[in-house]
Formats: C-alpha cells, sequence, structure tokens
C-alpha cells in the first residue's frame, strides 16, 4: 500500500514539476473530422477525402448502395426480397400467387444462405471491391 501511495505522489509531482503535457495546434477536416499537425498535410488530405463532394467519391455518390451478393454476383431482385423479409430467422417468401413463412430455407433457396452484403454501383452495375474518388458515374445525392 505504501509503495502505491509513493508511486501516485512521484507522478503528481513529476507532472507538475516538468509539465510533461504540452499544447499543440492542429488542424480539423471539415468533412470527416480528421485532425492533421500541419497546415500543409491537411491541403493534401481535404482534395481526395471520400466524405468530401467535390472529391467525386462513392461516399458521396447517391449510386453506392448495399446489395447482397453471392460470389461477387448481386443477387436477382426476388432473391433480394427474400433475404430482406427476414425477421427473427422466419424467411417471407412470395412466390405469384402464394406466400409463405419459413424457419429455414427450403433447398431451392438453400443457396442464399451464403450471401454477404457489399458495396454496390448502381450506375456501373457491378460490386465496388474498393471505394474510389474521381468517379465518372458520380451522381450527386
Amino acid at each position: 500500500m505504501g509503495y502505491f501511495l509513493y508511486t501516485v505522489l512521484a507522478v503528481r509531482f513529476l507532472l507538475l514539476k516538468y509539465q510533461i503535457m504540452k499544447k499543440i495546434t492542429a488542424f480539423e477536416c471539415e468533412f470527416c473530422k480528421r485532425i492533421l499537425k500541419t497546415k500543409q498535410a491537411m491541403k493534401i488530405h481535404e482534395p481526395k477525402c471520400f466524405k468530401n463532394p467535390i472529391s467525386k467519391s462513392c461516399l458521396t455518390c447517391k449510386n453506392l448502395t448495399l446489395r447482397s451478393c453471392i460470389d461477387g454476383k448481386p443477387v436477382t431482385d426476388n432473391e433480394e426480397l427474400i433475404l430482406q423479409f427476414k425477421v427473427e430467422g422466419t424467411y417471407h417468401v412470395c412466390t405469384g400467387y402464394m406466400e409463405a413463412d419459413y424457419n429455414e430455407l427450403n433447398d431451392e433457396y438453400k443457396y442464399l444462405e451464403n450471401a454477404e452484403v457489399e458495396n454496390y454501383c448502381l450506375a456501373q452495375k457491378m460490386r465496388l471491391i474498393k471505394l474510389k474518388t474521381n468517379c465518372n458515374y458520380h451522381a450527386v445525392s
């Protein structure tokens, strides 16, 4: 107990005596709130910031959406509906005139369990492995 108290008092004394903390000037990106130490670094960052609308990045585009994909290929609209209606472990399947709720997907739709949600560009009709800037398909939201 005595050793612990001595350590705490020693640390407080050092903090007061040597003023270990120091004040710095930093610059914050107005789009993503990233903080950088120099103005020059911020001048380089802001034009290519993914949240800056001028950079024409995927994050500021209305064509970016999340889509279920299997092995990199988007599922069909009907398959997407089946996945969207999964509520509390129940799949709601609507095929033509018949509707049903299933606790498990039947064999016909079993492959949908492997679907993963990925970034998808509606303009290019493809999944995006990496988001980019200066896109020719960029559309303002």
